[in-house]
């Protein structure tokens, strides 16, 4: 599975030889290792790109933040586009937590944070329509409302028309 927010793709296992074209984070590929990369029916692409599907990551805060910067596109889900809800499913996706694509539905899972209560890195943090990954107590992870693309903001950003602004728990899933 891709872990980076994009993978090459080269006609070989060269890593210097040209890019064929890119895959986007969560892409999930099978192949043959064939020296430091993955051959698959469309191309090698480089295993540091890569993670072996059931080999989760810890940090979903950290997963997001390989996609800082990307544009936000309604309905996407890679480096090229994506929505606040999409950077929430691929972020815990790659931790072994898959989440529903929807924030309405994102909004049922976990335990409430109750109000006043310290956020932890990791909480989803919800204001309307939208979703947010806390960073800390004072920062998000989001697709910004103002700035249109991935960025860590103070948490007062994530406020959506006004909505107030609620935070989810989620359990890691036992290894």
């Amino acid at each position: 599975i891709v872990c980076e927010a994009s993978a090459p793709i080269h006609p070989d296992d060269d890593i210097h030889s040209p890019i064929l074209c890119r895959l986007p984070m969560g892409a999930r590929l099978h192949g043959i290792e064939r020296g430091p990369c993955l051959a698959t029916e469309i191309g090698c692409v480089p295993l540091c790109h890569l993670r072996r599907i059931g080999e989760f990551e810890e940090d979903s805060v950290a997963v997001a933040e390989r996609l800082l910067g990307a544009p936000y596109r309604p309905g996407g889900r890679s480096f090229r586009g994506i929505d606040c809800s999409g950077l929430a499913q691929l972020a815990f996706g790659l931790c072994g937590l898959p989440l529903p694509r929807e924030c309405e539905q994102q909004q049922a899972l976990g335990e409430a944070v109750p109000e006043g209560d310290r956020l932890q890195r990791g909480d989803l943090v919800f204001s309307g329509n939208h979703v947010a990954l806390a960073v800390s107590n004072e920062l998000v992870i989001h697709v910004g409302l103002e700035t249109k693309v991935v960025a860590i903001e103070p948490l007062a950003a994530a406020r959506h028309d006004g909505a107030a602004l609620t935070a989810r728990r989620l359990s890691p899933i036992p290894v």
